[in-house]
C-alpha cells in the first residue's frame, strides 16, 4: 500500500462530501505527498488555511482558475483563483475504514 514511507501520511476523514465515492466521515486517508497530482485525482488540498479532500479539477486552468470537487450531490464544486491561497498537500492513494 505505501510506496514512500517518508512521504506518506495518514489523516482522518472529517465531513461527507466525498461519500458518493466511498470516502466517508471517520475514514482514514493514506495520503502520498510525493506524488504529482494530476486532474482526477483525489487530492487533500490546503485551500486559505483549511484542508479538504476533493477531486482535483484542473480543465479550466487556462482559464485562470482550477476546481475542487466533491463527490455529493449537497456540495458545489469549489472555484480556486490566483487571489486564493491554495496548494496541493497530497493525493489520496488509498482510504480505510473501520467496520466495527
Amino acid at each position: 500500500m505505501i510506496h514512500n514511507p517518508e512521504a506518506t501520511f495518514y489523516g482522518k476523514v472529517e465531513g461527507d462530501s466525498m461519500m458518493e465515492v466511498g470516502i466517508c466521515d471517520g475514514d482514514i486517508a493514506v495520503i502520498d505527498r510525493s506524488i504529482e497530482a494530476n486532474s482526477g485525482d483525489v487530492v487533500v488540498g490546503c485551500l486559505n488555511g483549511e484542508f479538504t479532500i476533493k477531486f482535483l479539477d484542473l480543465r479550466h486552468k487556462k482559464d485562470g482558475y482550477i476546481e475542487l470537487r466533491p463527490a455529493n450531490k449537497d456540495f458545489k464544486p469549489i472555484k480556486i483563483t490566483p487571489e486564493d491561497d491554495f496548494f496541493v498537500w497530497g493525493v489520496v492513494v488509498w482510504t480505510i475504514k473501520h467496520w466495527r
